[in-house]
């Protein structure tokens, strides 16, 4: 939908927020990446669009990508979205617990390191 439509429009937060706001998550085809460079550095519109739709995560900034409670919602929504938080969120014990916690299937998503944590094999012969 964003894709056809002007550069002023794309960076109209209101527009953007209220798509956001409107669109199914099914048909939500990764809004935040259509709109402005602008509007993927504004919290409330990375917000509501990982809240939207997981997978908008891949879009957004990287100062969004490695922020834990962004991330968290992304994999709240999608728990595929854990595959775009930054490799430091990845990688970090208390996100990987609360992930698993969501879903444990994002287990395809961890590297070894982490699988060998005594923690998160507990956490995942309880799932």
């Amino acid at each position: 939908m964003l894709e056809y439509v002007s550069d002023y429009l794309k960076d109209d937060k209101e527009l953007i927020l209220l798509s956001l706001e409107k669109t199914n998550s099914k048909f939500d085809n990764g809004i935040l990446k259509f709109t402005s460079d602008r509007l993927k550095n504004d919290l409330d519109v990375v917000l509501a669009a990982v809240k939207s739709n997981g997978m908008n995560l891949q879009y957004a900034q990287f100062e969004f990508r490695k922020n834990f409670d962004i991330a968290l919602t992304a994999v709240q929504n999608n728990p595929n979205a854990f595959e775009f938080a930054l490799e430091s969120l990845k990688t970090d014990i208390n996100f990987v617990m609360e992930s698993i916690k969501i879903n444990p299937k994002i287990t395809r998503f961890l590297n070894e390191d982490i699988l060998k944590n005594a923690s998160v094999r507990k956490a995942l012969s309880k799932t």
